[in-house]
């Protein structure tokens, strides 16, 4: 549950700076279902506004408050 608090957090930081504009996100409290994995895909899109200020962005991802990385 912290993995899609911080997203999140993510998010809403993103959407208060203006920077980008999400056109496709997830919704406040949407669960989704897990693999046999234990794994669930969670997909972004959207645009940068201003891309003059910054070449390059990352969204990092936590999972169990650990940096996930695939």
């Amino acid at each position: 549950m912290k993995y899609f608090q911080l997203l999140f957090f993510f998010l809403s930081m993103s959407l208060f700076s203006q920077e980008i504009t999400f056109t496709k996100a997830p919704e406040d409290y949407l669960l989704y279902a897990r693999d046999a994995s234990n794994t669930a895909k969670v997909i972004l899109s959207g645009r940068v506004k201003d891309k003059t200020k910054q070449k390059n962005y990352v969204l990092k991802v936590f999972r169990d408050d650990e940096l996930y990385e695939q």
